[in-house]
């Protein structure tokens, strides 16, 4: 059992970092499956990363498309990698990627879009990245004070994660079903 699950089993609270460690075991290095999320047919353009003119309609992969996708993913993401590490510390492993798919018509071919984000990139930007959530009315707008709240740990199941730069840190990926094979698959600049 995880320390995570040991502390929920408690009854205990979770901090965010442990809630996001991988369910998977240390020693293998797959995809963790509770770390994919399926996008609706309605936002699955929003991860296409791409010139979105080609893009002729949208659909939702079924469980069943992923599950056939995510070990040829696994295989890809580790050839992308090739040594690479996340801030020149420990090598990128595949069990520590999030997820999200969406399918797209594309060129005549049915995709699956992935967009895959670093653990550590998702913990920064729960940290980092923050939202307006209130305004206190001060006496004058000059005194107004805008609250700013942290994005809730599981916003990468609403919201797509996404750089313009971070390396392997995000990796994207288009899988033709058909086909069974990847149209592409690239970390950022």
């Amino acid at each position: 059992m995880n320390l995570a699950r040991a502390i929920l089993a408690l009854g205990l609270a979770v901090p965010s970092v442990l809630a996001l460690q991988p369910a998977s075991s240390a020693t293998t290095d797959e995809l963790d499956p509770a770390w994919g999320i399926i996008f609706p047919a309605s936002k699955a353009t929003s991860i296409t990363f791409a010139d979105n003119s080609r893009v002729a309609g949208a659909w939702s992969p079924s469980e069943s498309d992923v599950r056939l996708l995510e070990p040829l993913l696994a295989s890809a993401m580790r050839a992308t990698f090739d040594g690479a590490s996340y801030g020149g510390k420990s090598p990128l492993r595949v069990r520590s990627y999030y997820r999200q798919y969406g399918g797209v018509y594309m060129d005549g071919k049915r995709l699956i879009i992935v967009n895959a984000f670093h653990r550590l990139a998702l913990e920064s930007q729960i940290a980092y990245l923050t939202e307006p959530c209130a305004t206190l009315i001060g006496r004058t707008p000059a005194s107004d004070v805008e609250i700013k709240c942290h994005k809730p740990v599981d916003f990468w199941k609403r919201e797509v994660v996404g750089a313009y730069d971070g390396g392997c840190h995000y990796l994207h990926a288009a899988f033709d079903v058909r086909e069974r094979t990847f149209e592409y698959v690239f970390c950022q600049q």
